[in-house]
């Protein structure tokens, strides 16, 4: 394993304009009205839509924006992995094949990685993160590709908790000098509240107490790997499921709630793998983490899946 202190050197983000209206679900009969008064109540009205682009141009759209940078050579990229989420990549073609020839990443490995669910970029995180770190090419990178894209109208509703958008997003992982540093990443799958979150009754508003021991104890476990005290984080980025999950979360690790950052859930909706790096750019554009400032990476899937990066801002 080389010692070079890997992480994220860049970020591309793509976000349509144009959003969807929850009042034209509701229209559609997607949404009860009780459903949609529920949403309301949260403030969540509307969610971006793409109704132009199809999956692959807006993929191709957040990757060049890496590449238009003239930072990253495509023969560096060594690794491109894909999180992903049921229906978002297009299964008509071998999309990695394309975009090797249309990037010319004649000497990259690409494969997608499921199964931790909404908690997937944290895996691709994490096995970026090792690839490279057990590496014998120190000037190697690895691009994490996600994206969000609803074919159908009913695959916006996630019940009372949120709308899903579509959205695009890429991070490089490399060494550049003003990279935020990995300082540990981890993921967790407790089998047990897989089951158990299946057969909960939809009115049943409390959530599996595991969700909740399972988060905090990857946090500790990936604090104490990175070297950091609880109260040196300055933000915790979670995706966006309930805010309620990351409000519960903040009462048992006793930190203010306001050290998590939970807008994203009524600015973007839930965009399922796309959230951390869509939270982490809102975050910056807000001027919410300066340099040398530790900020956590957080996602829970549904079933239970954890996924947690502790990183020091570049």
């Amino acid at each position: 394993m080389n010692k070079i202190n890997y992480g994220i050197e860049q970020i591309a983000v793509y976000l349509p304009e144009q959003r969807e209206a929850g009042e034209r679900l509701l229209r559609a009969g997607v949404l009860s009205p009780k459903e949609w008064a529920e949403l309301q109540a949260q403030r969540i009205t509307s969610v971006p839509i793409e109704q132009e682009r199809s999956t692959l141009q807006i993929m191709e759209l957040t990757l060049d924006q890496l590449f238009a940078r003239g930072q990253l050579q495509p023969q560096k990229v060594k690794y491109m992995i894909a999180p992903y989420l049921y229906y978002s990549f297009p299964y008509s073609f071998d999309i990695f094949r394309y975009l090797r020839q249309r990037y010319e990443l004649t000497d990259t490995t690409c494969f997608a990685v499921q199964g931790l669910l909404c908690s997937d970029f944290l895996m691709g995180l994490q096995i970026a993160w090792k690839l490279l770190r057990n590496g014998r090419e120190a000037d190697s990178r690895a691009i994490i590709l996600s994206v969000e894209r609803c074919l159908l109208d009913d695959q916006r509703y996630g019940g009372s908790a949120f709308l899903t958008g579509d959205a695009s997003v890429a991070c490089v992982i490399g060494q550049g000098p003003q990279h935020d540093q990995i300082l540990a990443c981890k993921n967790h799958i407790d089998i047990r509240t897989i089951p158990a979150e299946k057969f909960r009754k939809k009115e049943d508003s409390i959530q599996d107490y595991a969700f909740f021991i399972n988060l905090a104890t990857t946090l500790h476990h990936s604090l104490r790997e990175a070297g950091v005290k609880l109260e040196d984080v300055k933000l915790f980025l979670p995706n966006n499921t309930t805010p309620s999950t990351w409000l519960g979360l903040a009462k048992l690790l006793r930190v203010p709630p306001s050290r998590f950052f939970t807008e994203g859930h009524q600015l973007i909706g839930h965009m399922n793998n796309c959230d951390l790096l869509l939270n982490y750019d809102l975050a910056c554009q807000r001027g919410l983490l300066a340099s040398g400032d530790v900020y956590v990476m957080l996602s829970l899937g549904n079933g239970g899946g954890v996924g947690c990066a502790v990183c020091r801002k570049g």
